[in-house]
């Protein structure tokens, strides 16, 4: 100790116990962090000290018919948001007829089922969402959307289907569980809020779980699950920028203080954010989706109207992206002239996966699937999910990417796309990882 002090001089000793001390705050902060989302797993047996005898793999594929029937059927009868009435009772009728409590109209239509297994243990939640999009289906499909302007193009009626089939599985089999699953039906996901009205209306609430987890469709090809141990989506947040200015007649621009000119500027130099404000190692997307102004050739505008999407996976690289927008807008409006104002929404934020609870799935998958139809993703995926407002609760989670690419296919489809489609055998996969991951998780519990 005395050589070490000796080697610090006097002048950079005060520096060195700032540092010291910084490092124990960080890592008291880091420890307290860690206990608020840790999870005790007994690892001795991945299917817990008694393990389940029945066979998930044999089992969930022989739902595969009733899941192709369920998922058709939704596919060819797609609704938006909050307007569910259909699928959510088709969903309601199923959990009821497995004797499961049931609860409808949580976040206004979302269903919730409760499965008490025979020994007492934690609470698991697993999440599907079951709305479509605003899209005109072009798949040629022979179940494509009976609906016009409206299509599945997020897998949301497999997603439907595949927990349908789990809770099937899972239910045959209530007396060898410990504890409980909650099995949540979603509404409204594509938006971003339908998450947060069920966790607003007490889908988290009696009784609480321990852990949540999800799976949704991806390109990865079908039969094979995909995790990642850390962040999986980014936050997303929406903007709505209104231009106020003096209008006029098109050969006068001069008497005119221009609401287009500012708009178009503003939708180009927000680009110089992401280029120029943001650390090129963080991740970090701008987007303008829709501008509007103007109704004729030659008449300047009053005003005009930018919306668009924030993508940013820190905190502090979201906040620097706020002020970029409202340094931007304000450069641009006084040089042209015109005024701004901006609404900006926080809509969902980064979904990060529990590394502890995503170890105890894989293994769990594994075991069922075969170690070569478990895939790990090395990196954040760009788009984002409301499953983050379960996570922001404090409850650890888990979500898995379902991969869904016919075998061979070098371009699969994409969503949110109107020839989006996706190999049906997916859903065996997927249904077998639900109970895995669920079995493997209560079963395994201190």
């Amino acid at each position: 100790m005395m050589l070490l002090m000796e080697s610090i001089s006097v002048r950079r000793f005060p520096m060195v116990l700032l540092r010291c001390l910084w490092y124990f705050i960080f890592r008291e902060e880091e420890k307290e962090k860690q206990q608020r989302h840790s999870i005790n797993i007994e690892r001795k047996d991945v299917f817990g000290k008694e393990r389940s005898m029945f066979d998930i793999k044999k089992e969930v594929d022989e739902m595969y018919e009733q899941m192709r029937e369920w998922r058709e059927d939704f596919h060819r009868h797609p609704e938006l948001g909050y307007n569910l009435e259909r699928t959510a009772g088709i969903v309601a009728s199923h959990l009821k007829n497995l004797g499961l409590e049931v609860t409808e109209h949580v976040g206004k239509m979302g269903v919730v089922a409760l499965l008490k297994g025979g020994k007492p243990g934690k609470v698991l939640a697993i999440r599907a969402d079951m709305d479509a999009l605003p899209i005109q289906e072009a798949t040629g499909l022979s179940y494509s959307s009976e609906t016009p302007g409206i299509m599945h193009a997020c897998g949301h009626d497999g997603h439907t289907a595949m927990l349908m089939a789990a809770a099937s599985v899972l239910t045959k089999h209530k007396d060898e569980i410990h504890g409980t699953i909650k099995f949540i039906f979603q509404p409204a996901e594509e938006g971003g809020r339908g998450a947060y009205a069920m966790v607003r209306d007490g889908v988290l609430e009696n009784p609480r779980p321990d852990a949540i987890m999800a799976a949704h469709m991806m390109f990865w090809e079908a039969g094979t699950i995909t995790i990642r141990k850390g962040s999986a989506y980014l936050a997303s947040d929406s903007f709505r920028i209104k231009v106020h200015g003096h209008g006029g007649h098109g050969c006068k621009p001069h008497e005119c203080t221009d609401t287009i000119l500012a708009a178009c500027k503003i939708v180009t130099d927000i680009q110089m954010i992401v280029a120029r404000k943001v650390n090129p190692q963080d991740v970090a997307t701008v987007t303008v989706g829709a501008i509007h102004g103007g109704s004729k050739e030659n008449i300047i505008p009053e005003y005009a109207e930018l919306i668009g999407t924030v993508r940013t996976l820190k905190p502090e690289v979201r906040q620097r992206v706020i002020d970029g927008l409202h340094e931007v807008c304000k450069g641009v409006c006084d040089a042209v002239g015109t005024t701004y104002e901006m609404e900006y929404e926080e809509v969902c934020e980064t979904v990060d996966n529990n590394p502890a609870l995503m170890e105890l799935f894989e293994e769990a998958i594994k075991k069922v699937l075969g170690a070569d139809k478990v895939l790990e993703a090395d990196q954040c995926r760009p788009g984002s999910e409301d499953f983050s407002a379960y996570l922001t609760t404090g409850i650890p989670g888990g979500y898995l990417w379902v991969g869904g690419a016919y075998p061979g296919e070098k371009t699969p489809s994409k969503n949110h796309q109107p020839t989006y489609n996706w190999d049906e055998n997916a859903m065996k996969a997927g249904a077998a990882a639900e109970v895995a991951s669920a079995l493997a998780f209560l079963n395994s519990m201190e």
